[in-house]
């Protein structure tokens, strides 16, 4: 609510007393009209505000909504009007939205001045039919006693017939790089619920940015020209999820319109999960801050430094194809491993370092520098790019440099008289002056020598000279001699002059030598001009090939010392056997001579044409050359691809019945193909076995591949045996393989195997020194080994018997694991000698530790009686089947045995009782425990050994005197080799053995 005071409202209005008012109504929807009503004493009353309100079927709601309403009090009168106080009055079909207040008061109004008032009112429930409303103002100084009127149009609700249902997935995930699904159809079905036809049924798919139409059609569809009541219409639209950064439910709306009707609306909400990406951190640092530069060494220090850079992901996806780059600026530069790194995968939570080593490069002013390091990579939505950088600022002075003033001196010409040149030989001085600002130390001059000069005995191209501080000079004396030749020229002899940190100069001195009466050298090369690609063999044709060399003797004298060098030019072509032959000793005028070279060509990627350059040498004449061109086409390159499998494909499961797996050891294989245009050549492959696995004996991890030459479109196998590693759980356990050749790049495949987990091992045990006569009963216990870490919760177990011997009469389980909360049950008659012990325990009753008795069977001796009492008969007392934890646990068991007496023999007893249980883990590496108990009343002394399939004892467990109980020894098998081994309980003269296996 608004009040607001006019000064000199200009106001219009009409008659005088409370019950006459006069109207002005503009045309038009949502103007605001103004109603002038009479004089109370000296206000004057003016209403305004929205006329019409309708229902807006698009937005499904009325339009304005809430609409104002104003109340203005103008004071006519000679004094001020205070305490004035105005209500609204509106029917029931319409609530106050804005002040929730109907009544406003106004302090004070002065002569000539105007006050507003401003209500906002609702439509809370929709109208069914066109009505007007009227809006009453009361105003008045101590009682309402004063009315104006307001009347508002309110258009009717009219709800359309059209009714419709979207269907659409309920949730979008991502997964990797994509949406899941990342394109999907949303289905309209749309129905006409009137009971009149209705006329151009339209609907609009009202998406927003989340999602794109990908059909041609859009958002828009002419369900149909005419719809009946009862009928219903279909329509599709496909829709394109866009990433998103948080997870989100959104909202599928489709509007459904007809001819004259208002719209309807259905919704659809699905979930969608947010666009992983990786995110790429880069942080980098220099071992210093600065450089200096060290004149005497005339470089910087530290020159190269170390730079590190880490390279992490802290995303949720990894980021592939990753690269780190060294990106400038050029005035350093990396001496150790190249400027890029390929990364590759970088996985979320990963994080990789590399260092470079880099040198700075000499400048003339110092600076502040920034080295810049980036990486680049792939991964999230689409496999977006992506791109992080790190700068580490460094200083680098400026260098102090040497430089230098060369000059060289030699004879203009060379005199050629008497047979012989003159001088010869001749001098040839360089004059070398430091320039510069620094110390030249390590300075080289490098004589440049021309065809037609050479060396004078003693005299080397490369001369060392002493430091030069700025401003001296020093020179080196070359003796150099003419070769005699067939015409008069002019050679230019240089030098060059370089120091430790590469500043130099040079020089060059041009000299005239004259023709001598010799002999005169002409030389032709030849070759093949092409190579063809022999496809059968993968090499070239013709491969070696020749290159022959023809010499003759053009001059007047004979050519004495000819030798000849074959150099090609290309690092493709290697020449068979010494590249330097002697041609001939002496070559008369107009004789000629010949020189030939195997030359073998490697394979090239790319065609082109190579050189192969013939020099030939005689006494007394210059250097003369020649040039064999052979093209040579590109053969391509090899190249791999593999395919990784395992046997099993998948998974390798645990077969309780055979205590071990179905395959042990089990088959990886890597299957090789060459899809290049060229043969690779000694291919191999590596494998690497992940955790969990190890290659079976003899068994090496390189192998090459059968066949180890692939020609172009041919594969080859190879294959591995592999032990899985026993584990309480199953698990993915990879492989990694690496395929390489002699000429292609190294492929790599990746392959996984779940191996099941194995279950874990009880082992039960009946003793079988058990002793009756005739007539007697015992307890005969059924024995388990260390349940901790286990948790037995139920058994069941069948045994049998020889029921002319022994019978069972029942089970008991005091002094037993299971006296409390077991409730065995029994079945004394499930065939002839065989009875079946069930029991569950009870809730909280499970076995978690301990080991003993089970429980307790008692056994009656039958035989023995009449024509047998002198007679003794032994039973076995055999588990047939035993079930622990519904199959959940592995069982391994050992009978027992009860020996029985006639009633007229006294059973002896044979010494005291004990049980060797199987090893726990079997297989194992490196070490397992062994467990065995001891009954009886009295110490016994006992030895526990390990030997090997020889029967040599390789370890000594126990060599002592032992009480009755159960005991429990871990043996090491380090230093000992993969394979079977024997375990031996040694009691008195009693001895028990058990196999175990070692497997590494």
């Amino acid at each position: 609510m608004r009040v607001v005071i006019v000064t000199a409202l200009m106001l219009l209005w009409c008659g005088a007393g409370s019950a006459q008012r006069a109207d002005t109504v503009a045309s038009g929807s949502n103007k605001e009209h103004t109603r002038y009503s009479v004089l109370i004493d000296s206000l004057r009353c003016v209403t305004a505000g929205t006329d019409t309100v309708r229902y807006n079927a698009v937005l499904q709601a009325y339009s304005p909504d809430p609409f104002s309403v104003f109340l203005t009090l103008h004071n006519e009168g000679s004094g001020p009007v205070n305490g004035v106080r105005a209500c609204l009055r509106i029917p029931d079909a319409l609530s106050l939205a804005d002040p929730l207040d109907s009544c406003s008061m106004i302090s004070t109004i002065l002569p000539g001045d105007s006050a507003t008032i401003e209500w906002r009112i609702r439509i809370p429930s929709p109208i069914l039919s066109d009505t007007v409303l009227t809006v009453e103002f009361h105003f008045g100084v101590d009682t309402l006693i004063s009315t104006c009127q307001w009347n508002v149009f309110i258009g009717a609700f009219r709800q359309s017939p059209l009714r419709c249902e979207l269907r659409a997935p309920d949730s979008i995930l991502f997964r990797d790089t994509t949406y899941v699904p990342q394109e999907f159809p949303v289905h309209l079905v749309a129905w006409n619920s009137g009971i009149e036809r209705v006329f151009d049924v339209q609907a609009l798919l009202l998406h927003d940015y989340r999602f794109n139409i990908v059909d041609t059609l859009g958002a828009f569809r002419l369900l149909a020209d005419s719809l009946d009541a009862g009928d219903t219409v279909r329509a599709v639209f496909h829709l394109r999820v866009n990433p998103r950064m948080l997870d989100g439910v959104d909202r599928l709306r489709v509007m459904i319109t007809g001819r004259n009707l208002s719209s309807s609306i259905c919704e659809h909400e699905l979930w969608v999960q947010h666009a992983m990406r990786p995110e790429l951190s880069l942080t980098c640092r220099a071992e210093v801050d600065s450089l200096r530069f060290d004149e005497a060494l005339a470089t910087y220090i530290p020159n190269p430094f170390r730079v590190t850079v880490v390279v992490a992901n802290k995303g949720e996806v990894p980021s592939r194809q990753t690269r780190l780059f060294f990106a400038g600026p050029p005035r350093f530069t990396p001496v150790s491993g190249s400027p890029l790194v390929n990364i590759g995968e970088l996985l979320p939570g990963v994080s990789v370092t590399h260092s470079w080593m880099m040198r700075a490069l000499p400048r003339t002013v110092g600076r502040m520098d920034s080295l810049i390091l980036q990486v680049r990579g792939v991964g999230g939505y689409e496999n977006a790019p992506l791109f992080e950088d790190c700068r580490v600022p460094i200083y680098v002075p400026a260098a102090r440099a040497s430089s230098y003033t060369v000059h060289c001196e030699a004879p203009d010409s060379i005199i050629f008289a008497g047979g012989r040149y003159s001088p010869d030989p001749f001098e040839y001085v360089v004059t070398v002056r430091n320039s510069g600002r620094a110390v030249g130390m390590g300075i080289n001059v490098t004589l440049l020598l021309p065809a037609g000069v050479e060396l004078d005995a003693g005299e080397s191209v490369i001369k060392t000279l002493p430091d030069l501080q700025p401003g001296e000079e020093t020179r080196a004396v070359y003796r150099l001699r003419p070769i005699p030749r067939g015409d008069t020229t002019t050679v230019r002899i240089c030098a060059e002059v370089k120091d430790n940190a590469g500043h130099g100069g040079a020089c060059c001195r041009d000299v005239l030598i004259p023709r001598t009466d010799v002999g005169k050298l002409e030389i032709q090369c030849s070759g093949p001009s092409a190579l063809v690609i022999d496809s059968l063999r993968g090499d070239y044709s013709p491969n070696p090939f020749s290159v022959r060399l023809l010499v003759r003797n053009t001059g007047l004298d004979a050519l004495r010392n000819l030798t000849a060098v074959i150099l090609p030019q290309s690092p493709d072509v290697q020449v068979i056997g010494n590249p330097q032959q002697q041609v001939t000793t002496s070559l008369p005028p107009g004789d000629s001579a010949v020189a030939t070279w195997r030359v073998m060509m490697q394979a090239r990627q790319q065609d082109g044409t190579v050189e192969i350059r013939v020099q030939v040498r005689a006494d007394d004449i210059e250097l003369v050359e020649c040039v064999v061109r052979v093209f040579v086409p590109g053969m391509g390159k090899p190249q791999l691809a593999m395919l990784c499998q395992t046997s099993p494909a998948d998974t390798l499961h645990y077969l309780i019945s055979r205590n071990d797996y179905e395959r042990n050891p089990f088959t990886v294989t890597a299957t090789v193909s060459n899809i290049g245009s060229m043969q690779a050549k000694n291919v191999r492959v590596l494998v690497i076995p992940g955790n969990g696995v190890a290659l079976a004996a003899g068994e090496v991890s390189e192998k090459a591949l059968v066949p180890g030459t692939l020609g172009t479109g041919e594969t080859g196998v190879v294959s591995w045996n592999v032990h899985p590693v026993a584990a309480d759980s199953g698990a993915l356990r990879d492989f990694t393989m690496i395929a390489t050749a002699d000429n292609a790049s190294e492929e790599n495949c990746f392959v996984t195997l779940f191996v099941v987990g194995i279950p874990r091992l009880v082992n039960l045990a009946i003793p079988a020194d058990n002793l009756l006569q005739y007539g007697e009963r015992i307890l005969v216990p059924v024995l388990i080994d260390e349940i901790a870490g286990k948790r037995i919760e139920q058994y069941r177990l069948r045994i049998a018997f020889d029921k002319d011997v022994v019978s069972c009469t029942g089970v008991v389980t005091e002094n037993s694991l299971t006296a409390s909360g077991w409730n065995p049950s029994v079945k004394l008659d499930v065939g002839p000698g065989i009875v079946e012990i069930s029991s569950a325990a009870a809730p909280g009753s499970a076995l978690t530790a301990g080991a003993g008795p089970l429980f307790h069977l008692q056994m009656e001796a039958v035989f023995g009686a009449g024509n047998q009492a002198l007679l003794v008969a032994r039973s076995p007392i055999r588990i047939d089947t035993a079930d622990v934890n519904a199959g959940m646990m592995r069982v391994k068991w050992t009978d027992g045995l009860v020996t029985v007496s006639g009633e007229c023999v006294e059973p002896m007893n044979a010494g005291p009782r004990f049980v060797l249980f199987p090893n726990s883990p079997n297989p194992f590496n490196p070490s397992t425990r062994l467990r065995f108990r001891i009954d009886g009343g009295q110490a016994v002394f006992t030895r526990l050994i390990v030997t090997d399939r020889f029967g040599r004892i390789v370890s000594t467990l126990v060599d002592t005197s032992l009480q009755p109980g159960d005991y429990s020894v871990v043996f090491n098998a380090n230093g000992l080799s993969t394979g079977v081994y024997f375990t031996q309980l040694i009691i008195g003269q009693r001895v028990q053995t058990r196999k175990i296996l070692l497997l590494k």
